[in-house]
């Protein structure tokens, strides 16, 4: 295929183990296979370091420096510094934007970056807003310095975004949200998150010992202090149950929260660390019930993933700004805070494992982030 006319160019420049990096291959994979030429751009070999994107897909790093490049590697370099060393590749990013001629731009993080560099070009520019931004959010306790990061976010969002062809949120409550903020129509577009049902998915069973599981990194957003708090209510219920944790947390994280003993900690909590393969050794070595604990998603990769493979899932945050989407597809809710008898978290887990139920939830609510559904939403932007 001659690909002169059908290159895109794809900008995510990301630190972490962030659930973006599956959508942003999602994206890439579904483009490829509707006859585009995706071409990542880079900023400190974030992209190069993933076997199937550099294995498949040109990639073009605007550091060249070995020893940049090694930075942007380590810790060194925190989520907010790493977006602001973007600003400082603005003219090489303008430079390669020219050379690259895309047929469009796809973006995904660090779009006020993407959207200054391209400013003078005609190609057209989407952005995907990739969660639900911190400074509408009013729910969350805010010191003077995040306050006034969040101003200049808002700042440079109205004074960048205008540009866009098109704003895609991934629930309909951001995309309202965003498009009252902005002044400008905003689209409920879900990330392409699964090529369709998954071959494995989990069989629980009522008769064998529970694992509880949270998923994420540690911090407030995810909530672990509610996951913990009802875990620890339902551990006196079952003693036999298991807390298993999945992503960047320690067990120094855990004891800090006060909540469970160190004998409780060391007895009854495990933590696995980040895993690839997460729902595969899920669906092998558990009897899992997810606890969804965030205090926000939008809507939350890691809580879709669990509802595709039919994990039975308890939704234990009930003010958190996500419920209003989840509640529509009939999830199983339950207060962290209250009080729990055997019967009532017997009942919660029969509810939530019921087959009828979770392959209803796939069906209506899964389905909407298949690889081919999303297309046809995405394709109908760029054509307009």
């Amino acid at each position: 295929m001659n690909y002169s006319n059908n290159k895109i160019l794809i900008w995510a420049p990301y630190r972490g183990n962030v659930g973006t990096i599956d959508a942003v291959i999602n994206y890439a994979n579904m483009f490829s296979d509707g006859g585009y030429h995706p071409i990542f751009v880079e900023v400190c070999d974030e992209w190069s370091s993933i076997q199937n994107i550099n294995e498949n897909y040109e990639i073009i790093s605007l550091t060249q420096s070995r020893i940049l490049k090694n930075i942007g590697k380590t810790n060194l370099l925190k989520r907010r510094d790493f977006f602001l060393y973007c600003f400082f590749k603005l003219f090489k990013l303008k430079q390669v934007i020219f050379e690259i001629n895309p047929k469009f731009i796809f973006g995904f993080l660090g779009l006020a970056q993407l959207l200054i560099a391209s400013k003078d070009s005609n190609y057209p520019v989407f952005g995907s807003i990739q969660g639900y931004p911190r400074f509408l959010n009013s729910k969350i306790k805010k010191n003077f310095y995040i306050k006034t990061e969040d101003n200049i976010r808002k700042f440079v969002w109205k004074k960048t975004y205008s540009r866009l062809q098109s704003i895609c949120c991934m629930t309909p409550s951001t995309a309202e949200k965003i498009s009252h903020f902005l002044g400008k129509p905003a689209t409920f577009v879900p990330n392409p998150l699964f090529a369709g049902i998954p071959e494995t998915t989990q069989i629980f069973s009522a008769e064998k010992p529970v694992d509880y599981v949270l998923i994420g990194r540690f911090c407030y957003q995810k909530r672990f202090d509610a996951g913990l708090s009802f875990f620890r209510k339902v551990k006196l219920l079952q003693p036999r149950s298991k807390l298993h944790i999945f992503g960047d947390v320690t067990s120094k994280d855990i004891q800090s929260l006060n909540i469970l003993t160190d004998s409780e900690v060391d007895e009854a909590i495990i933590l696995h660390g980040f895993r690839k393969d997460l729902w595969s050794y899920m669906n092998t070595n558990l009897n899992a019930v997810h606890l969804v604990a965030s205090q926000w998603e939008d809507p939350g990769h890691a809580i879709l993933e669990g509802l595709n493979h039919k994990v039975p899932t308890l939704f234990i945050n009930v003010e958190a700004n996500y419920m209003d989407f989840y509640n529509g597809y009939k999830v199983c809710v339950f207060n962290y805070m209250n009080n729990i008898s055997f019967d009532e978290i017997n009942d919660l887990i029969r509810v939530a494992s019921e087959p009828k139920g979770t392959r209803r939830i796939q069906k209506n609510l899964c389905s909407k982030f298949y690889k081919s559904n999303v297309y046809k939403i995405v394709d109908s932007l760029i054509d307009v």
